[in-house]
C-alpha cells in the first residue's frame, strides 16, 4: 500500500502544480493537510487525491490505469462533485461511502479555516455557510 501512497502523492503534486489556494499558497498544501490528518494509508491516498478529478485533467480511468484499487477509486468518485449536481445532492451521494465521509469532514474543516482566515469584507461568507451546513448535514446522520 505504501507504494500506492507514494504514487498518489506524486500524481497529486504533478496534477495540482501551478494551482493556488485563495490565500496564495500552493494548492497542494490543502490535500497534504488532509493526508496528514488521515488515519490509514487508504485514507491518506484518498485524501491526497480527493480533488484531482474536479480540479485537474486526471480521470478516474487514469487512476485505475495507475493500479489503484476499486475502493479507492469509488471513494474518490464519491468525493468528486458532478457538474449536474447541486451541492446538497453531492453531499447526500457522498454520504453513502464511509471513507469519503471521513475525508470530506477533514476537507470541510480545512476549507472553513482557509476561507475564514481570508474572509476580508465577508467575501466568503456564503462559502463558509455552505461548508458549515454540509458539516451539520454529515454529522447529523
Amino acid at each position: 500500500m505504501s507504494q500506492y501512497l507514494h504514487k498518489a502523492i506524486t500524481i497529486a503534486c504533478e496534477a495540482h502544480q501551478g494551482q493556488f489556494s485563495i490565500n496564495g499558497e500552493p494548492y497542494i498544501l490543502h490535500p497534504l493537510r488532509l493526508l496528514i490528518k488521515a488515519k490509514s494509508n487508504e485514507e491518506r491516498i484518498i485524501a491526497i487525491l480527493h480533488d484531482v478529478i474536479e480540479k485537474t485533467n486526471i480521470s478516474l480511468a487514469d487512476l485505475k490505469n495507475k493500479g489503484f484499487d476499486q475502493n479507492i477509486i469509488s471513494s474518490i468518485d464519491s468525493l468528486s462533485r458532478r457538474r449536474s449536481e447541486s451541492y446538497i445532492e453531492y453531499i447526500e451521494r457522498l454520504m453513502q461511502n464511509k471513507i469519503s465521509v471521513k475525508i470530506k469532514l477533514l476537507d470541510l474543516a480545512d476549507n472553513i479555516k482557509i476561507h475564514s482566515e481570508n474572509n476580508d469584507n465577508g467575501i466568503y461568507d456564503a462559502k463558509i455557510i455552505q461548508y458549515k451546513n454540509a458539516l451539520k448535514q454529515i454529522r447529523s446522520k
